[in-house]
């Protein structure tokens, strides 16, 4: 319905502008960092950090994320812009890489906490469930547009998108389906799976870091690190991807195996920073418990 909504206004009011309203994607991308935003900040005031910096933080961060999911599609699929410089910058044409934005958003959200001077990692572990809280909604997004489908399937959970979607024009591209069908064959709900996936993965992040013992960084690298195993997972049950150069794997799997290494070893320098601290100190003869600060 939301089309016929957005088509009926331009035609009432005579403009094409209500038409930048189409992509779900945009509209619960930004509601997603809102509301991020909005938790980030409670819980850096929970945790007695500055919450303007967690402001400034999404304010670095999400222009950072829609350049670089874009720059990342362009590289791996620059025959998609023909190359146009207006094409490529056309929110409406193109397409954007989760990655390339969860990328390009960190990179920025670590110069800007750098410049600031502050404990980098308690303010990544403040921010970090808002990403799973903005991938959710940004998921739902898909889901509601109809791209990045999954693979044909039988079981009860599958969906099938109405005539004239993304699937439906996949399928009979295929020649699976009649061009005159109602509707696509049953697929995975694979953007259902990745919306649920950064709830879970926000309420980890959470969690862990309320841990009594937890040092800082160690939420952000375990979110990343359950965060790439996730993707690889679910890449497999997408039916939208086209053959890759790597062969078995898509281009999405391949970063998630380096996000999972770059993740994995945080993770492990963190937990042994936790067991440093906690390590008793011999002074005197007397044995005491280090307190050392985080780093």
């Amino acid at each position: 319905m939301r089309p016929y909504f957005v088509e009926w206004l331009n035609r009432w009011l005579g403009t094409q502008v209500f038409t930048y309203l189409v992509p779900n994607y945009f509209i619960l991308l930004s509601l997603g960092t809102i509301l991020g935003m909005i938790y980030a900040a409670r819980r850096a005031r929970q945790a007695r950090l500055a919450q303007e910096v967690i402001y400034g933080l999404a304010m670095w961060g999400f222009p950072s994320a829609l350049i670089g999911g874009r720059l990342l599609h362009f590289a791996v699929s620059p025959d998609t812009y023909q190359g146009s410089l207006l094409m490529l910058l056309d929110p409406l044409k193109g397409s954007n890489m989760a990655y390339g934005g969860f990328i390009g958003g960190t990179l920025a959200v670590f110069i800007y906490l750098w410049r600031q001077r502050v404990d980098i990692w308690r303010y990544l572990d403040c921010a970090v469930p808002a990403v799973g809280i903005g991938n959710c909604l940004v998921r739902i997004g898909c889901f509601l547009e109809g791209d990045d489908f999954g693979k044909i399937t039988s079981w009860p959970l599958a969906v099938s998108f109405p005539h004239g979607s993304f699937a439906f024009y996949h399928h009979v591209k295929l020649g699976l389906l009649s061009p005159l069908a109602p509707q696509s064959l049953p697929v995975h709900p694979v953007q259902l799976y990745l919306a649920l996936n950064g709830l879970l993965l926000a309420a980890l992040a959470v969690w862990w870091s309320r841990s009594r013992r937890a040092a800082s960084g160690e939420a952000f690298c375990l979110f990343w690190l359950c965060q790439a195993g996730a993707r690889f997972g679910l890449e497999f049950l997408r039916g939208d991807l086209n053959p890759t150069n790597f062969g078995l794997f898509t281009d999405s799997q391949i970063i998630s195996i380096g996000v999972a290494c770059l993740a994995g070893y945080g993770l492990w320098r963190r937990l042994k920073h936790r067991s440093y601290a906690n390590e008793p100190l011999s002074i005197n003869g007397e044995d005491e418990q280090r307190t050392l600060g985080t780093a």
